[in-house]
């Protein structure tokens, strides 16, 4: 991953690498996505108990 960012910021990405950096990119918007829900139903939960 460290390698594709170097490559990204100077522009010199392949096409499949940009595809494979998207792809690294969706994954973490889902990772926080799920975390932050994981987060709020723990918060309710803990009020409730």
């Amino acid at each position: 991953m460290r390698a594709l960012a170097a490559k990204a910021r100077e522009g010199l990405l392949t096409p499949e690498e940009e595809i494979e950096i998207d792809s690294f990119e969706r994954v973490g918007h889902l990772l926080s996505t799920l975390k932050s829900k994981a987060r709020k139903v723990l918060k309710k939960t803990r009020r409730h108990s």
